[in-house]
């Protein structure tokens, strides 16, 4: 099944945001009956948002967490964000 809508969620240090953040997402995509993903890039977060998003993902398939080993910046996780994102429609969000 081809993925219609890519959110592109570039992340640093946002572990107390991250679950609530996922929650509202899904909570207005969902019933649009559409498919999707959430592409999230870790721009090298010192806190635990990585291991979040990893374990988020295990349990939610359309969560999909790709991940920088230092800070790069915004552009440069958006752009990782861009090449990894498979939807037709491809959205960018704050964390």
């Amino acid at each position: 099944m081809s993925i219609l809508i890519s959110l592109v969620v570039p992340v640093y240090n946002e572990h107390e945001s991250l679950a609530e953040l996922v929650n509202g997402i899904e909570r207005a995509i969902r019933p649009l009956g559409r498919t999707y993903e959430i592409v999230f890039v870790d721009d090298g977060s010192t806190d635990t948002s990585l291991e979040l998003l990893q374990a988020m993902a295990a349990s939610n398939p359309a969560l999909r967490v790709y991940s920088f080993r230092r800070n790069l910046g915004k552009s440069p996780a958006l752009t990782g964000g861009f090449q990894h994102a498979a939807g037709e429609y491809v959205f960018t969000l704050d964390a």
